[in-house]
């Protein structure tokens, strides 16, 4: 399975916002972040790289201790710094589907501005821990600093191997129980709206928890007026509005993904009328026992 890197990591666009409110919170460096009374960040800034700086400084005051250990699920590695069965197997799981070498890849192979604004956004993360002792909790902090790598591996762990294909959803698919989700988005046209003026709600059904919190903010830097949600720890805003648009997403049912159900034959799985070997690889998956030592487990990947 290939796929490239995210490619909406650089365009945060143009977006329209009212009035500064509120007292400022500690900044980030080059950008401001004002908190409105709804506990919305707004975050200006005059370069860009400030700004995904800011936006990750703003997320990590509001969510940062289920930000890191989103992160560290993503690196494969949240069994080496918490132990439990539970996740061991999302180790296990992460490193199967090669998700923290696959983002270091992404990562490298990002455009020179691509990739200063997805490390701006990961230091903004970093800064405001490293300012803030003791505002994350102690049994996070064993996963700063944060890169611009994990942000990548979180952003795929979700979007591909959650959203696209999840584990339940591809086992689902071969049985023939696959259970069918939904949300709603509505747009109405400035002639059937109050004022004359277009209306858009922005209405995606996910739990209100863990990976699936939203994060709302307001984004100003060059070019850029944005308002706007995304999930936490995601760099880009995913829905919004700014002075000439809006959008949202919705479930579909578009044809995402392929699930093959494999028949593991002596040297290796049947393929038509072949036999084709596995490709094969090892990982190590590394667990904190109760103890506080951490045991070191073989996983062979095929």
């Amino acid at each position: 399975m290939r796929f490239g890197p995210l490619a909406a990591i650089v365009p945060l666009v143009v977006l329209l916002a009212g009035s500064r409110p509120g007292p400022p919170s500690v900044p980030a460096e080059s950008a401001e972040i004002l908190w409105d009374e709804w506990g919305v960040p707004h975050v200006y800034a005059d370069d860009e790289a400030a700004l995904f700086r800011g936006f990750g400084w703003a997320m990590a005051e509001a969510h940062g201790d289920l930000l890191l250990g989103l992160y560290a699920i993503a690196r494969g590695r949240a069994a080496e710094y918490w132990g439990g069965e539970a996740r061991v197997a999302s180790d296990r799981w992460v490193r199967t589907l090669g998700i923290p070498a696959r983002a270091a890849a992404w990562h490298a192979a990002l455009e020179p501005d691509e990739r200063r604004f997805l490390d701006a956004f990961a230091d903004g993360i970093n800064a405001w821990a490293r300012t803030h002792p003791g505002a994350v909790a102690d049994s996070v902090a064993i996963a700063l600093p944060v890169t611009g790598a994990d942000v990548l591996a979180h952003a795929q762990r979700i979007l591909h191997f959650g959203f696209l294909l999840a584990p339940w959803d591809a086992a689902g698919r071969l049985n023939g129980s696959s259970a069918a989700g939904g949300s709603n988005g509505w747009a109405i046209g400035p002639g059937k709206a109050a004022g004359d003026h277009a209306m858009l709600l922005i209405n995606p059904h996910l739990p209100w928890r863990g990976e699936y919190t939203w994060f709302e903010a307001h984004l100003v830097g060059p070019g850029i007026d944005f308002s706007g949600a995304t999930l936490v720890g995601m760099p880009f805003l995913a829905v919004g509005f700014n002075d000439r648009l809006g959008w949202t997403h919705t479930v579909n049912l578009m044809d995402g993904a392929d699930v093959f159900a494999l028949e593991p034959v002596e040297g290796g799985y049947r393929w038509g009328g072949d036999v084709r070997a596995f490709d094969v690889r090892t990982d190590t998956v590394r667990i904190r026992r109760d103890d506080g030592t951490v045991h070191a487990e073989p996983l062979v990947v095929r």
